[in-house]
């Protein structure tokens, strides 16, 4: 798998999120160029494009490690808080702006939902009117409503799903580099004695 991954690396590809737009982050054209020959054949491993710096599991096990450190080092140790000590150290691992992304766009998706509702409510008595007692556009602004309350929530929906889950990746391979870092010196430690 390593040396996989070294081969990977080796080639002149970048990761294109690295300079992608706001455009291209918020609807996923970074990626257009992987998933094109994706459809017209199988992906081999020289098709994907190298992880970014803060994907990579050493950073961001050094990140936990560091903010590990700082959780516990105020503290006497004691029995049964290094869960809490850990989950702490994992939510210091981001910054509150990316919290707040998330649960930002966790609350547009939430009020694009309410929003589709209210613009039908609206747009359903419009078209049971009589055709002579009706607006000619209030049906089309409602039904626009309806269109970009639905965009909105779409948008919202799958960068809230993207940077959830990136996170969470991102947290488990912290996770696991610092398990294998631990195990490795627990393994020396046999070793040497």
């Amino acid at each position: 798998m390593a040396s996989e991954y070294s081969r990977l690396e080796s080639k002149a590809k970048r990761n294109p999120k690295k300079n992608a737009n706001i455009f291209s982050i918020l609807s996923f054209w970074w990626v257009g160029e992987l998933l094109a020959v994706g459809n017209k054949r199988t992906l081999d491993i020289d098709d994907l494009f190298p992880l970014l710096d803060e994907d990579k599991t050493q950073p961001s096990a050094g990140n936990l490690q560091q903010r590990w450190s700082e959780v516990t080092a105020p503290r006497a140790t004691g029995k049964g808080r290094n869960g809490r000590r850990l989950f702490g150290a994992l939510i210091a691992m981001f910054s509150w702006a990316n919290y707040v992304l998330i649960w930002g766009t966790c609350l547009l998706d939430g009020i694009g939902n309410i929003l589709q509702i209210v613009f039908l409510s609206l747009l359903l008595p419009e078209l049971m009117k009589s055709s002579h007692k009706q607006s000619l556009w209030t049906p089309y602004i409602y039904a626009s409503g309806i269109c970009l309350s639905s965009s909105m929530r779409c948008l919202a929906r799958h960068q809230f799903c993207y940077n959830a889950y990136l996170m969470a990746l991102r947290w488990r391979s912290a996770t696991i580099g610092i398990i294998y870092k631990k195990v490795g010196i627990a393994i020396d430690r046999i070793i040497i004695d």
